[in-house]
């Protein structure tokens, strides 16, 4: 079988969709704005990785280049970008939905399940966190939840690597998969991992 490419530069999370319920749910807190607090938002923001990534990344871009540090905890990124200029930007983020990834069954389907799973591994890291009075329990969950952002990227803007990957896995272990399908395995951790 041919190895597939994928550039990086593919993979890099710039704009992303979110998925329609976190895009409802934001505007619905936009109509009560002054009485709603950054807690409520980030728990509504963690539930979709897509959008974790999205509003991490783009904050990061913006504090990073003028103060070096980084920001790791969606609570405090929406307080870096203001409650109301947040709300009113997300206005703007594409829905996974309404965009060719999201009209491909198949696709919008693997990414559901993977969203999914980082929930559910954010929500145990979190938990275990918690158990441990882990102070930054929050930044814990953040982690586990975009461990799975490089997969979640290769279906959005590589379908046909994500489904020649998914179809190889099936057959043989999961490092078999990824060497074969995405190249050498420092290429693949770059990318899967």
């Amino acid at each position: 079988e041919d190895v597939m490419t994928v550039s990086l530069d593919r993979l890099q999370a710039g704009p992303l969709p979110i998925f329609r319920h976190t895009h409802e749910m934001l505007a619905a807190f936009a109509s009560r704005r002054d009485q709603i607090g950054a807690r409520e938002i980030a728990n509504e923001i963690l539930a979709d990785p897509l959008a974790t990534l999205y509003l991490l990344h783009s904050i990061n871009l913006r504090v990073g280049e003028r103060s070096g540090a980084e920001v790791n905890t969606v609570e405090h990124a929406l307080m870096m970008h203001g409650i109301s200029a947040f709300l009113d930007a997300a206005k703007r983020w594409p829905i996974l939905e309404d965009i060719p990834a999201g009209f491909n069954p198949r696709v919008l389907t693997a990414l559901q399940k993977l969203s999914r799973r980082a929930q559910h591994a954010a929500w145990q890291a979190r938990d275990f966190a918690v158990l441990h009075s882990d102070v930054r329990a929050e930044e814990v969950q953040v982690a586990a939840l975009l461990h799975f952002a490089p997969e979640l990227l290769l279906w959005l803007r590589s379908p046909e690597t994500a489904i020649a990957l998914d179809r190889k896995r099936r057959k043989t272990t999961t490092g078999e998969a990824e060497i074969t399908v995405l190249g050498s395995p420092q290429n693949s951790e770059k990318i899967v991992r």
